[in-house]
Formats: C-alpha cells, sequence, structure tokens
C-alpha cells in the first residue's frame, strides 16, 4: 500500500505535550528538556562534520556523556562557565539549578524503569558518577558543592595506580560487563582529579523480530560500497512513520517502540535524491527540525498497516577523545585551554582537563536494543516507504516520549558485512 505524509492537521489522539503553551513561561524542566535536545543535536552536528569526510559512523549516549560535561562545568572558571552555558544551551538554569535539573531527569528515567509490568520491568536504566582525587589535590568549596548534586561516589587516593581500579571496575559493573577497562593507565597521574559517569539501557521492542524471518541481504555504504548484512524483518499493522521533505532532504522516519514510553527512531533519506545520504541526514538533524518533530509527534506520525520493516542487526563500538574529535569547535578548544586552579581545585599551579574520553557500545537485535556509555575527564597539574528497509546510509535516536530528550544519536554510514 502507499503511505501518503502527515500533516500538522491530522486528527490523530493526541497525547498531553510537555511543551509550554506559547503564552506561559516554560518550567525549569521543559527549559532543561529542550536544552539536552539542543546539546545533543549541535553535538550530532560537530560530530557528522568530522565523520562524514570519511564516510565513518558514530554514537553517543546523552546521560553519561552530558553528566561529564556538567561536571566539567561544576568546577570550570568563570569564563568557561559562560562559553559552557551557551554551548549547553542553559537559558535561565544556571548553576546548581542546572545540576538540579539533571539529577532530576537522570533518576526520574531510573524510576521509570523500575515500574512492572507483567512483573517485569518495562525497560532498564542506571547511572552513576564518580569522582577520584588525590589526598593533596582538594577541591574548593564551590567544585564540591556542584559536584554533591550529582550523587557522585567518592575516592581519595595516595597513589594514582589506585583510580584506575576504582573507576573501571564500577563502570564495568553499571555496564554489565559491556565497558570494560575505561580507564588506561596513561591517564593516571599525581595531583589528579578524575570525574566520570557510567549509564545503561536496555529496551525490549513492543513488537519483537522473530529470529526465523531473518535474512541475508546488500547494504549499499555511504562510499558506494556494498556489503551483506543480517536483515530483521516483519510485517506489523502498529507501527508509526512520518515524512519531511526539504530542497536539502528527503527524510522517511519510523518509530519502533519500546516498552515504557521510549523508542527508537529510525530515519530514512531517499536515495532518489541527487544529495547524498549523508548529507540529507546531517540538514535534516537540527535543533529546529528535531524540536518541532517532538513537539508535535502524534500529529506528524500516523500509524502504518501491512508495513514490511527491515533493520539491520547493528553492534556498534567507539572509543574516541571527545575533545580532540571535537577540536574545529570553541568549546573543545576552551576547555582545553582553561586553567581549572582555584575553580576545581586549590593548587599552586595551572591546572589543565586535557581529553574527555567517551566509550559506547550500540547493540540491537531481536529482542530489542542496548546502549551502554562510559565517559570521564582527567584533571592534572600540566606537567604535560510502504517498505521500510534500511539497506543504505541511516540516522537514528533513542527518544523518551515522557520527558521528550534525546538519549542516544548516531548514524550509520558504512558497515562491514558478514565474514564469510
Amino acid at each position: 500500500m502507499l503511505l501518503t505524509p502527515v500533516h500538522a492537521s491530522s486528527n490523530l489522539n493526541q497525547k498531553p505535550l510537555l511543551i509550554a503553551n506559547k503564552t506561559q513561561p516554560m518550567t525549569a524542566t521543559q527549559i532543561f528538556n529542550k536544552a539536552v535536545n539542543a546539546w545533543a543535536l549541535d553535538l550530532y552536528q560537530d560530530l557528522a562534520r568530522v565523520r562524514n569526510l570519511h564516510d565513518k559512523n558514530f554514537v553517543f549516549f546523552t546521560p553519561n556523556l552530558l553528566a561529564s560535561f556538567s561536571m566539567l562545568y561544576a568546577g570550570a572558571p568563570e569564563r568557561l562557565q559562560g562559553i559552557m552555558e551557551q554551548a549547553l544551551h542553559m537559558g535561565e538554569l544556571k548553576q546548581n539549578a542546572w545540576h538540579d535539573n539533571f539529577k532530576v531527569w537522570s533518576e526520574g528515567i531510573r524510576t521509570r524503569s523500575q515500574l512492572l509490568k507483567e512483573g517485569k520491568p518495562i525497560f532498564h536504566f542506571q547511572q552513576v558518577q564518580m569522582l577520584a582525587s588525590h589526598v593533596h589535590t582538594p577541591l574548593t568549596e564551590k567544585a564540591a558543592n556542584s559536584l554533591s548534586h550529582y550523587k557522585c561516589e567518592n575516592t581519595s587516593f595516595l597513589k594514582a595506580a589506585e583510580v584506575g581500579p576504582f573507576i573501571n571496575n564500577r563502570v564495568e559493573e553499571v555496564t554489565e560487563g559491556i565497558i570494560k577497562d575505561l580507564i588506561t593507565q596513561d591517564d593516571l597521574t599525581s595531583d589528579l582529579v578524575l570525574m566520570a559517569s557510567a549509564a545503561l539501557f536496555k529496551g525490549q521492542w513492543e513488537y519483537p523480530f522473530d529470529k526465523q524471518e531473518n535474512s541475508v541481504e546488500t547494504f549499499t555504504n555511504s562510499d558506494g560500497s556494498q556489503v551483506k548484512v543480517e536483515m530483521m524483518n516483519q510485517e506489523v499493522d502498529n507501527l508509526k512513520m512520518a515524512f519531511d521533505a526539504t530542497d536539502s532532504y528527503d527524510i522517511s522516519l519510523l518509530e519502533l517502540p519500546f516498552h515504557g514510553q521510549i523508542s527508537l527512531l529510525l530515519m530514512k533519506p531517499n536515495s532518489w535524491m541527487k544529495i547524498k545520504a549523508k548529507d540529507q541526514l546531517q540538514k535534516f538533524m537540527t535543533t529546529e527540525t528535531i524540536q518541532e518533530l517532538l513537539n508535535s509527534f502524534d500529529k506528524r506520525f500516523d500509524t502504518a498497516s501491512a508495513l514490511t520493516v527491515g533493520i539491520p542487526k547493528l553492534d556498534l563500538k567507539e572509543k574516541v577523545d571527545v575533545l580532540a574529535e571535537l577540536e574545529h569547535t570553541s568549546l573543545a578548544q576552551a576547555i582545553k585551554a582553561a586553567d581549572f586552579n582555584g575553580s576545581l581545585v586549590n593548587g599552586g599551579d595551572v591546572v589543565k582537563t586535557p581529553k574527555l574520553v567517551s566509550e559506547v557500545h550500540f547493540t540491537m537485535d531481536e529482542e530489542g536494543a542496548k546502549v551502554a556509555g562510559a565517559s570521564y575527564s582527567p584533571t592534572y597539574f600540566e606537567s604535560c516507504d510502504p517498505e521500510f528497509k534500511l539497506n543504505e546510509p541511516f540516522g537514528f535516536a533513542i527518544i523518551d516520549h515522557n520527558t521528550q530528550t534525546i538519549l542516544s544519536m548516531g548514524q550509520v554510514l558504512k558497515l562491514e558485512g558478514l565474514s564469510k
């Protein structure tokens, strides 16, 4: 059957939106939720500028990575704080108001994950923040007060070698063994302050795939090469689709719902356009476009019947220094240039944060999707269609309908294919 675009005038049953009426001021929660999305989409754009040049995939996990940036903000000197407030789209939520709202957001998702359906959690989410500091490198009182909002698991140490096991063991526990050995010995020096975050999300499809329906099919990468991939297939009547098109992109969107008001949103650029898929995705993934989509989700999406869905199984892994990856941005440059002495710690020398390392594992199979993320930043004294088949590049995002925020984003431009 043919599907037609759904316009804003659609008379679908609407859920109450969590955005403020234009005549009413937004609440702190609404400001924070929109800031999360704006930051995530800025990050998507910054990463796409780098990765698209080499036809590379990427994925990030909002809860842990935003926590790392927010904890850096807690200890940032005044000039850097101003830059980070703009980059994080804080609006009125300066200082403790930002930290409080991050805690409410993260704890709210965790609390919802404990709700039961037929005796089982509707989805799984857990997160932890960690702080390790040398006994002779005291935090400033202001930084300690700000970081207290994150309920960091703290440790003080005499030897830098003690930090690795403390962080790595906890990260491995929170991510249920998915991320191991996050921190290497090279990052551990004396006079160190290390802030870290780890989080895990596991969602089960409302409409799981049957492994017996899987097929081996051809996926065309963004560089034109083709590989064989394992495709998960199903025909279902209850999935929602939408369309969006301009002169720069023509995108088909499919929602794959998890239990618990969270879903995976898949964005498929239509290949008939002369514009490359990766460029269409970059044009589409903007704050204005995605926020409007979330604000009017039920108006924009329509339920498709007899829809044939084909989704490749995914296993994406990456570990990068985010500040190095984003070295072209003013935010990364400002963080690396900032002196944290007097704002984060009280010391006698220049205190630098040279990196922010993020590791993410994203998997998608017949039962659901799982994303594990962990990140850390060491700071130390400077001594140094009717058918929706994803067989071409696509973008994806995990969205929380309850808060209307983005939990994870990424793109797939190139797959390795099945081993022969």
